[in-house]
C-alpha cells in the first residue's frame, strides 16, 4: 500500500503495447493515485524484487488488455496469475482496460468488471481520448471506493534494500555540501531549478549515491516523508535543447514543450533527472554538454514555489591506477577528466543567476575507517571480514583504498557466504 494515502496503482501490460501504456499514464497524471509501471526502474535495480513487490502490494492492477498482452509469457504467466490471485481474494481492485480486439471474453480477466464501460476496444474508438476519458472515469470511482480503507499516514522515508547497504559507508562530505547549498535555494532561489554535478572515478557508484540522496536525504530536508521521482535521461549528442525536452517528455509521459512544462509544474515530489557523462564515452564533449544543460535550464520559467527540480550529472572519471606509458588513449581521457575537474573548480554560480548549480565534492574510494564504522553498525558479525579486505592489494587502489562498486561487491559476497553457513 502507498504510505502517503494514495492507492498504489501497478500497470500490466506487453511491451509492444507501450504506447498506448503511455498514452494512459498521461491520462491519468491528475489522479491522486501513485502510478507504477516497468519503465519507472532505473539502472542498478533489481527489477525482479521490485516488480515483484509492486505488484503484491498494489492496491489496483490495470491489465492492458490485448493479443500482445495474452502472446506475453511474462503477462501471461507471471503478473495475470497474481493479479487474478489478489483479485479473487479482494486483496486488490482488478480493472482489465481493453486496448484491443482479442478473445478476452475467454479469459480469466472477463470475471472482473472490464474498462471501458461499453467493452469496446480502445484502438477501435474513432475518438481514443473519448476512450481514455471514461476508463480514467472508471478508475476514479474505483480510487474513491478505496480511499477510506486507506491508512491516512505518510509514507515512512526509503530504506534501502539490504543488498545495497554497502553504499551506506560515508559520504558525509557530498551530503553535507548538498544540505547547506538545498538550504540556501530554498532561502533564496526555490523557484528555479538545480543543476547537481555528482563527479568522481568511474568505480564510485554515483547512480547509487543519487538514489541514496533521494531515498534518504531529500524526504528529511524538504520535510516531506517521501523520496521523489529519479529519471534516467540519455544525453542528447547534439540538438540538446529539443531533445533533451522530448527525453524529459518521454520520462513524464508527455510530448508537447507546453505540455512537458505543464506537467512539471504539477508534480508535488521533488523530480531528478539523471544524466551519465562518462568520459570514456563522451571525452572532449563533455565540455558542451555541461555548458548545453546550463544554458537549457537558464531559460526555464519559474516553478512553483516549493516545488524541486533537480538536474543531475554523473560524470565519470577514468581510473588512474596502471596506467602505462604507452596507454595513450588513457591518457588522454585523464586529460579530459582533469579539465573537467578544473571546470568544476571554477564553476560560479554567479555565471548562472536564474538556477542554482552544485558542485559536490568528488566520491572517493572507501577508506579503512569508512568501512570499520560502516560494517559495525549494520553487520557487526562481518567487521573483521571488512577489515582484511584491505589487505587484497587486488581489490585496493594505490592509496590503499577500495573503490565503492569494488567494496560493495566483496562485501555482498562476504554476507552471502555468512547467511549460507546459518540454518
Amino acid at each position: 500500500m502507498a504510505k502517503s494515502g494514495k492507492p498504489g496503482v501497478f500497470i500490466s501490460y506487453s511491451q509492444h503495447d507501450e504506447p498506448m501504456m503511455r498514452q494512459l499514464v498521461a491520462h491519468l497524471s491528475m489522479l491522486e493515485a501513485d502510478l507504477w509501471h516497468d519503465r519507472k526502474l532505473v539502472g542498478g535495480d533489481l527489477w525482479a524484487e521490485i516488480l515483484d513487490e509492486r505488484l503484491k502490494t498494489a492496491e489496483i492492477i490495470l491489465l492492458l488488455v490485448s493479443h500482445n498482452f495474452f502472446a506475453s509469457d511474462f503477462c501471461r504467466e507471471t503478473e495475470l496469475p497474481c493479479a487474478l490471485e489478489r483479485g479473487r481474494a479482494k486483496e486488490a481492485k482488478v480493472i482489465p482496460i481493453i486496448i484491443s480486439e482479442c478473445d478476452w471474453e475467454n479469459s480469466p480477466v472477463s470475471e472482473f468488471q472490464i474498462q471501458p464501460p461499453n467493452r469496446k476496444a480502445i484502438e477501435s474508438w474513432e475518438k481514443r481520448n473519448e476512450a481514455f476519458k471514461d476508463v480514467v472515469k472508471g478508475i476514479r470511482q474505483t480510487i474513491a471506493e478505496i480511499q477510506p480503507r486507506l491508512e491516512s499516514s505518510v509514507q515512512p522515508i526509503w530504506q534501502p534494500p539490504t543488498q545495497d547497504r554497502p553504499y551506506l559507508c560515508d559520504r558525509s562530505d557530498q551530503e553535507e555540501v548538498l544540505k547547506d547549498a538545498l538550504v540556501q535555494h530554498q532561502q533564496s532561489k526555490n523557484t528555479r531549478p538545480i543543476v547537481c554535478f555528482v563527479h568522481g572515478e568511474e568505480r564510485e557508484a554515483h547512480d547509487k549515491f543519487l538514489e541514496r540522496v533521494n531515498g534518504l536525504l531529500l524526504p528529511k530536508l524538504l520535510g516531506t516523508g517521501v523520496k521523489g521521482d529519479l529519471h534516467d535521461i540519455e544525453v542528447p549528442r547534439r540538438d540538446f535543447e529539443r531533445k533533451y525536452w522530448q527525453r524529459i517528455g518521454d520520462a513524464i509521459g508527455a510530448v508537447a514543450e507546453q505540455e512537458i512544462w505543464n506537467r512539471i509544474v504539477r508534480h508535488e515530489k521533488p523530480l531528478l533527472f539523471r544524466l551519465s557523462l562518462d568520459t570514456d564515452e563522451f571525452g572532449d564533449y563533455c565540455e558542451e554538454l555541461i555548458e548545453s544543460l546550463m544554458a537549457f535550464c537558464g531559460k526555464r520559467e519559474e516553478l512553483p514555489a516549493g516545488r524541486t527540480v533537480i538536474h543531475c550529472v554523473c560524470l565519470k572519471y577514468g581510473s588512474k591506477d596502471n596506467t602505462g606509458w604507452l596507454d595513450f588513449k588513457k591518457k588522454k581521457r585523464l586529460q579530459v577528466d582533469d579539465r573537467l575537474r578544473q571546470k568544476l573548480a571554477a564553476m560560479e554560480s554567479s555565471e548562472h543567476a536564474k538556477l542554482t548549480s552544485i558542485v559536490l565534492p568528488e566520491l572517493k574510494a572507501i577508506q579503512p575507517n569508512w568501512a570499520e564504522v560502516w560494517s559495525k553498525r549494520h553487520f557487526p558479525m562481518l567487521t573483521d571480514d571488512v577489515a582484511a579486505l584491505f589487505e587484497q592489494e587486488q581489490l585496493c587502489n594505490r592509496d590503499g583504498h577500495i573503490p565503492m562498486k569494488t567494496f560493495a561487491k566483496a562485501v555482498a559476497e562476504k554476507l552471502n557466504k555468512e547467511r549460507g553457513q546459518k540454518p
